[in-house]
């Protein structure tokens, strides 16, 4: 879960292998460039960027991830799955002009 914490900072829960983890972080959304920021501070410097920009008759998403964190393939299967979750929700329909 994430909840706001006043202006760009959230609290955020997440159940890692098991195990409860609470944290900060802060989140940013930008409509006008079609993007949104995020990162927490702490041991693995995790912080990534997901930007849409039309492309022919669909769009583009690009992700961009930083983290010191070294289990590459565990990343790798978690962001292809926030993907694909992604992907889902747009050719669901979604209402594009819902804020």
């Amino acid at each position: 879960s994430a909840e706001p914490a006043g202006g760009d900072q959230v609290h955020t829960v997440a159940d890692v292998d098991g195990t409860t983890r609470e944290g900060d972080a802060w989140f940013v959304a930008e409509r006008d460039s079609r993007t949104i920021r995020w990162g927490a501070p702490g041991p693995h410097d995790y912080s990534g960027e997901l930007a849409v920009e039309g492309s022919g008759a669909g769009s583009q998403v690009t992700v961009r991830l930083h983290t010191e964190h070294v289990d590459g393939p565990a990343i790798d299967r978690g962001l292809d799955e926030t993907l694909a979750a992604i992907k889902r929700n747009v050719e669901q329909g979604a209402d594009p002009a819902a804020p």
